[in-house]
């Protein structure tokens, strides 16, 4: 994976890469890859800069896509709260089993 340079800008990076292009001429995009999508998006949207917990990538991946959904995404709020509050329900729905099965 090329590791993006913190002290370079999204743009900057795009212009260094559109000068070295080989077919100038052409309207497309060059592309990048899933590891640089990731890295800039997290150097953009993701405002933190650790994780505590000794976790692995792919766990930090996880937490960092949805700290930055639930940053900049009503859906995903919306989301969240809908199952939490189903969440909710099942337990208030656990509660009153136990408390018929102690009467």
């Amino acid at each position: 994976m090329n590791k993006i340079d913190e002290n370079v800008s999204y743009v900057e990076w795009q212009k260094k890469r559109y000068e070295n292009r080989k077919d100038k001429d052409n309207i497309f995009p060059i592309g990048i890859s899933r590891e640089e999508f990731i890295d800039w998006i997290i150097e953009y949207l993701w405002d933190k800069d650790y994780i505590v917990d000794p976790l692995g990538p792919t766990q930090c991946y996880e937490l960092i896509l949805e700290d930055i959904l639930y940053t900049h995404s009503k859906r995903f709020r919306k989301e969240m709260k809908e199952d939490n509050d189903e969440l909710k329900k099942e337990i208030k729905k656990c509660l009153e089993l136990t408390r018929k099965q102690k009467k």
